[in-house]
């Protein structure tokens, strides 16, 4: 909706289906931030397991991830993950 220019009164009377919607403030400022870290893709990585995450050390040697959502990228070396693995 945001995208189609749509205000954020329409925005509020269509998600809620009330036509009496209040405004408390006339002007937000509307951002996006992304709240991904590189912890929270470590805990991403320990989650696969220990057979998943040793295929990965014997295999590549390292791993690289993206996030989805604002495409920043986080780069594990092989003793990062080791270390990972020793966490599980």
């Amino acid at each position: 909706m945001i995208s189609e220019n749509r205000s954020l009164e329409d925005i509020a009377r269509t998600v809620t289906g009330d036509e009496d919607v209040l405004i408390l403030a006339q002007e937000l400022n509307m951002i996006y931030e992304c709240d991904c870290d590189k912890e929270k893709f470590e805990r991403g990585l320990i989650s696969i397991g220990k057979e998943e995450l040793s295929k990965i050390i014997k295999e590549d040697g390292k791993a690289d991830t993206v996030c989805h959502f604002c495409n920043k990228e986080y780069h594990f070396s092989k003793e990062e993950l080791e270390e990972l693995l020793k966490e599980i």
